[in-house]
């Protein structure tokens, strides 16, 4: 294998937790009902959140407390992401409309341009702040383990 330069190593690691994220965020969605409701999760057609999760937990042999860090975690990084995503959504579609306009007003279009950058780049933090926070839940050996599960 060839060796990696320091940028590619991290890309690597953010994609890597990037899925991370998303299986815990998909899992404990699951985990969270099946805690409110005191009963497991029904499991229908629409709604098919499988074993893959239980399964990483079971490898990873998550504590109690780690799975409760990871659900505050998820519930914390998710809301922020939420909210962000439809401010974002919301000025993306207001650029379309100053866009569609027959006479282009370039200092609005700019300002919603600076406005989404500003939001994609608040997206990009938050999700960073969401691995390291899950690295900092997980003990060394379970993410050699997770990264090992991953390649």
């Amino acid at each position: 294998m060839k060796r990696m330069n320091r940028m590619q190593k991290k890309i690597q690691f953010i994609l890597i937790s990037s899925v991370f994220i998303s299986i815990v965020f998909w899992s404990f969605d699951g985990y969270a009902q099946r805690s409110r409701e005191g009963r497991p999760a029904q499991r229908s057609e629409g709604n098919r959140r499988g074993s893959a999760p239980d399964e990483i937990y079971d490898r990873l042999q998550l504590t109690e407390r780690q799975k409760v860090m990871l659900e505050k975690n998820r519930i914390q990084y998710h809301d922020q992401i939420r909210d962000l995503n439809q401010k974002l959504t919301n000025l993306k579609r207001q650029l379309n409309i100053e866009l569609e306009k027959r006479s282009l007003n370039r200092d609005r279009i700019d300002t919603i341009k600076s406005q989404i950058d500003r939001l994609q780049s608040q997206l990009s933090d938050i999700r960073l702040q969401g691995i390291m926070a899950i690295r900092d839940i997980l003990t060394p050996a379970q993410y050699e383990i997770f990264l090992e599960m991953m390649e």
